[in-house]
């Protein structure tokens, strides 16, 4: 990784997890789950914390639809 790169890694914003968050993810992915689908741990706490902040998440994983499904979580296409 060059020095310019890693500089600008850096300096992106960073966002902190809200209290609870553990439990969000645990009470979300068993929803998801309870109803036969495929809920990922490492989706479920991706998920969770843009339900939190209110972010839409971009990606291509089909996974997520179940989060925006059952939470109203956004996706946008990336």
């Amino acid at each position: 990784m060059t020095q310019e790169l890693e500089r600008t890694i850096l300096d992106l914003p960073r966002m902190e997890t809200l209290p609870g968050f553990w439990e969000r993810v645990g009470r979300n992915r068993s929803t998801i789950l309870r109803s036969g689908l495929k809920a990922k741990l490492a989706d479920s706490m991706i998920a969770t914390f843009c339900l939190d902040h209110e972010i839409p998440l971009i990606a291509r994983d089909g996974d997520y639809r179940h989060f925006a499904n059952h939470f109203g979580l956004i996706i946008k296409e990336g």
